[in-house]
């Protein structure tokens, strides 16, 4: 039945069909070797996942000192430490706050971690000390992990059951591209009892 009416039908409409068939034909058989190159190419060229990119880790700053309890004109060494495990600190201020009626500094010096320090000056209640990271035979050195900025060595003036030694929130910054990288909530105050 169906090849006398294929027959009946005009020529043009028998090679238009003729040639969908062939087609059919061909995409019938080549299609296995087509998923098969498709699939080749899915495993030899897949497409790399790119590891998510690493929240950066605020840096912590903490007052160290080996006594907590001095007697009235004993030296008290407080070091000032820094900790920025995954960023570089490329400038900072330290601004540290004390009661001067019972503190007083004798001298601030500079530590180890970075490799300039433009500012270094106290006055009544108050010491800030600036790093910055250095130029060395045109690369620049930033600083990074953990360090000591500073140890500032103060005077016990008069006797206290507790004084604080802290950072000034406010003023203290670790700078990396611009922002302050320091997480405020780390900073705690260090209570000195003077006898």
């Amino acid at each position: 039945g169906f090849l006398s009416d294929f027959r009946k039908l005009p020529k043009k409409n028998q090679n238009l069909i003729l040639i969908v068939l062939v087609i059919c034909f061909v995409i019938g058989i080549a299609s296995p070797n087509i998923i098969k190159s498709f699939n080749k190419i899915g495993t030899n060229n897949t497409v790399q996942k790119l590891a998510p990119t690493p929240i950066p880790i605020p840096a912590e700053l903490s007052l160290n000192t080996s006594k907590k309890e001095i007697k009235k004109g004993d030296v008290l060494e407080v070091e000032i430490s820094i900790n920025s495990p995954s960023q570089g600190v490329e400038a900072a201020d330290f601004v540290v706050k004390f009661d001067p009626d019972y503190l007083s500094v004798a001298t601030v010096s500079a530590g180890n971690y970075f490799g300039a320090y433009p500012i270094n000056q106290f006055e009544n209640g108050s010491v800030k000390l600036s790093g910055v990271a250095t130029l060395n035979k045109a690369t620049l050195n930033i600083p990074k992990g953990k360090g000591v900025v500073g140890t500032i060595s103060f005077t016990a003036e008069k006797a206290a059951l507790s004084t604080n030694i802290y950072f000034d929130k406010e003023k203290t910054i670790v700078a990396n591209n611009g922002k302050n990288i320091l997480d405020l909530n780390t900073l705690q105050n260090l209570n000195v009892s003077i006898k």
